[in-house]
């Protein structure tokens, strides 16, 4: 079961729509940029990801995918500039990326995305390509990473041929990945991405060239227990992790560009250290 809430003005939360279309456990939502309407898309063990539209305050499903053949586990869309594009991926060990073209769903999928299920999927922010007149998107830098079973965070980029290729592999984790998620602000052309995995750690990945795939492990931080879920700030100054034992704890780089933990929810206090276990 989907629930959709409104926030009303009082700062009281009201069900607005209960979408009961998927017929197994719901793993991940992701809404689309408000460009597109009220779009809201989703994914679950049942195998589908369905994309579902609000018109007239009235939520219907927009339209569905049924193209895996296990658990779709992991549901993302594109950067609003590229278009009306959606990721997911599944643990059938592929990820599926559908484009909306002229009002029709093309899909290309990447097969043997992962050995084992592929569990978590993230785009890269739009690159700008700047003109003393326009500013563009360009095609040519769409990337997003997964993390899977075979213990991967990958990287993909779309090549010239208009496929989907890896580009880089990076190799951190001794275990599952449970969640990937790329910083949504690029600064100083410095690009990060979170991970974090059933081996109990969380790592910061960073890269000052993509195109020289020079990617580095920043930071990593061993938890008492399965790390499950990473989440950027809009501002992509910080990052939530959340811990298997109902831990959350919340991630800053400091002025001396070391990472530390500004908050813990078991310990209902700010940092927590920033040394690597």
């Amino acid at each position: 079961l989907v629930k959709i809430y409104d926030i009303k003005s009082d700062g009281q939360f009201m069900v607005e729509a209960e979408l009961n279309d998927h017929q197994g456990p719901v793993w991940e939502c992701s809404w689309a940029h408000p460009m597109f309407g009220n779009m809201l898309a989703t994914c679950s063990y049942d195998k589908k990801v369905i994309i579902w539209k609000c018109k007239e305050r009235k939520w219907s499903k927009f339209t569905e995918f049924a193209c895996h053949d296990a658990s779709v586990n992991s549901v993302c869309w594109a950067p609003h500039e590229y278009g009306m594009i959606l990721a997911f991926c599944s643990a059938d060990g592929t990820a599926t990326v559908m484009a909306n073209i002229d009002q029709s769903w093309k899909q290309s999928k990447i097969l043997n995305a992962h050995k084992r299920g592929c569990n978590a999927i993230s785009w890269c922010p739009v690159a700008f390509s700047f003109s003393l007149f326009e500013q563009k998107a360009s095609h040519a830098s769409m990337r997003f990473v997964t993390g899977g079973c075979d213990n991967l965070v990958k990287i993909w980029n779309l090549n010239s041929d208009n496929q989907w290729e890896l580009e880089i592999s990076l190799e951190g984790h001794e275990d599952w990945v449970r969640d990937v998620a790329w910083s949504p602000i690029v600064n100083s052309n410095v690009h990060k991405i979170a991970s974090c995995s059933q081996d109990f750690t969380f790592i910061i990945w960073e890269c000052n060239d993509l195109d020289k795939k020079m990617w580095i492990k920043k930071f990593q931080w061993r938890f008492d227990n399965v790390a499950w879920h990473v989440s950027w700030s809009p501002s992509g100054t910080k990052v939530a992790v959340s811990v298997s034992n109902q831990e959350l704890t919340i991630w800053e780089e400091n002025l001396e560009k070391r990472w530390i933990c500004i908050y813990d929810s078991k310990k209902k206090s700010g940092a927590s250290g920033d040394k690597t276990k």
